[in-house]
């Protein structure tokens, strides 16, 4: 008896620039060489930006799962996407749906076609909650979400506590898969790229442009740094709504010829083997996809302490973040450094806050010793392998097959 191959519809909004858009185009590669059928339901594609995958692109509607006005009338407009989502999960015969991000969480709930549902947590869900007024933030709906999921995966040990604290304990039902590195890949492209460390001042930024990210305050930083290291410059990749006042930044502080704005870059490895660093300044960090290709090709991090799972990657701390350092740390792959508070609306002042300072230390130590430089990275390629595609591979596949 002929038997069709079971068939996933990856939710997630696009295939560029996101870390989850980039995990959901890995797994799509180990899950078609096992046997699925993998459709990407879309909100945009674009090929030519689109990370390496594979599967059929379905684009189910133009426009962010995001709604506006009050609850009940959020609650309407979901029902009505979800409507639309149903028909697609029908229509392509599917049998499971893994959703990426809260708000294709929420629809992919929503949908119900009787299908196997997994939920993804790739972000610090209490930190969502600052996008105020939106439905699918609520604890009530978070935990009915939770309850309807086959299964719910959250990318850190620290993600998955967040959730608990915010929905209750569900038991085995909350699983830990961390995000993966295709150390493969990385060394093919870091094996065949042309860039060879030109200035041994470069500090690499890789993220979106977005206000969870707070791009501005490495812009900012870097008076200090330049100030101390004249060759230093900063690289920064990937695109977002914070692009034009970023380049108003540099232009205010004339730092045209110190920070250069990259837009999205498919192959960030072959900038990581040129530079001296990476530096991330985001409010919180679930498990990030750079963070992750950077330990694998012996990039040091500097980045500053906020609640998710960095600490799980880059130190041998299996209790993860539990409160913020208040001095810089020197951790087995890369500096911690203090929280810091600068706000978008008060990013045009020249004076540096003493946590800015200190973050600012933290990029200097690295520019200014080698000897710790090199131990960090050798420490980062050790740690990686604890994220090996292999690794998560046979982690989610078991959990495919169990359910």
């Amino acid at each position: 008896v002929f038997m069709r191959k079971k068939r996933i519809a990856m939710i997630v909004p696009s295939l560029w620039n996101g870390g989850a858009e980039k995990v959901a185009a890995d797994m799509s590669l180990y899950l078609s060489d096992a046997g699925y059928d993998v459709f990407f339901f879309l909100n945009q594609f674009d090929r030519k930006n689109s990370y390496h995958h594979k599967g059929r692109e379905v684009v189910v509607m133009q426009e962010a799962l995001w709604s506006t006005g009050n609850l009940c009338r959020q609650i309407c407009q979901y029902q009505k996407w979800a409507w639309i989502y149903r028909k697609y999960k029908r229509q392509y015969q599917i049998d499971i749906s893994i959703s990426f991000m809260v708000p294709e969480n929420f629809i992919n709930v929503l949908s119900d076609i009787g299908d196997r549902k997994i939920l993804t947590f790739h972000s610090v869900t209490s930190q969502v909650a600052n996008y105020y007024g939106q439905v699918f933030v609520k604890p009530y709906i978070l935990k009915m979400m939770c309850i309807k999921a086959t299964n719910v995966v959250s990318v850190s040990k620290y993600v998955k506590r967040d959730l608990e604290n915010l929905v209750g304990k569900r038991g085995k039902k909350i699983e830990v898969i961390y995000n993966s590195i295709d150390e493969r890949s990385l060394k093919k492209i870091t094996e065949e790229s042309i860039a060879v460390r030109q200035c041994e001042d470069i500090i690499l930024y890789v993220g979106r442009l977005d206000d969870e990210k707070r791009p501005w305050i490495i812009v900012r930083v870097m008076q200090e740094v330049i100030r101390r290291h004249k060759n230093a410059k900063l690289l920064m990749l990937g695109r977002g709504e914070n692009w034009h006042v970023l380049k108003r930044l540099i232009d205010k502080f004339n730092l045209e010829k110190h920070v250069e704005l990259l837009g999205f870059v498919n192959n960030v490895a072959q900038y990581m083997v040129c530079a001296k660093m990476i530096v991330f300044c985001s409010e919180a960090e679930a498990c990030p996809c750079a963070m992750l290709e950077a330990i694998a090709v012996g990039l040091p991090i500097v980045t500053v302490d906020c609640p998710g799972g960095i600490r799980e990657i880059i130190s041998s701390d299996r209790r993860g973040y539990l409160k913020p350092c208040k001095k810089n740390e020197v951790l087995e792959c890369g500096i911690v450094t203090p929280p810091i508070s600068t706000q978008k609306n008060n990013i045009g002042r020249k004076k540096l806050c003493q946590e800015e300072k200190m973050l600012a230390q933290g990029v200097c130590m690295l520019l200014e010793n080698d000897n710790l430089c090199n131990c960090l990275g050798r420490n980062a390629k050790e740690y990686a392998q604890r994220f090996s595609k292999e690794r998560i591979r046979k982690e989610w596949l078991a959990l495919l097959e169990k359910i």
